[in-house]
């Protein structure tokens, strides 16, 4: 029951997310917002810092280097590195969406009430599908002020 339940939550933040990217190109997703916040493309590439975080909790081996995705950690800004091109933000979402969702099909019961970090594993992907969901919102929003459509209705 419990694998059935992670795979439909990841599954809806992965669409939420990728419908909330149609559309979108580089330029407008470095556009950040004028009353402060993060842009579309940082949000994104921060998702996938935190999938990151997930493939290890899960013994995945990481997709990309840290380089690619430090600048995204959590405290940092828009400001710095040049932002890594939504198409392989998209791309690496994507790849880690079927891994982890692959793991999921693999785990006991055993594994998911195992403690990792302090906490049962069970518990730590729910924290970070949480983390997720906040941020697919975000998308939307963000999608809302570049003028685009909202895809959820």
């Amino acid at each position: 029951m419990s694998k059935a339940i992670l795979n439909r939550l990841f599954g809806l933040t992965h669409m939420v997310t990728m419908r909330n990217l149609e559309g979108i190109s580089d330029e407008e997703a470095g556009n950040v917002p004028e009353k402060g916040g993060s842009s579309l493309n940082f949000v994104v590439g921060h998702m996938v810092d935190a999938r990151e975080d997930i493939l290890k909790l899960l013994n995945i081996p990481s997709l990309c280097s840290e380089d690619t995705v430090k600048q995204y950690s959590r405290g940092s800004t828009d400001a710095g590195n040049p932002p890594v091109k939504l198409e392989k933000l998209r791309k690496l979402y994507n790849i880690s969406q079927d891994r982890i969702v692959a793991r999921f099909d693999e785990l006991t019961e055993d594994e998911l009430q195992k403690e990792q970090g302090g906490s049962p594993l069970m518990e730590e992907l729910f924290e970070y599908f949480f983390h997720e969901t906040y941020h697919a919102g975000q998308l939307g929003i963000l999608r809302r002020m570049l003028g685009k459509p909202g895809v959820l209705k």
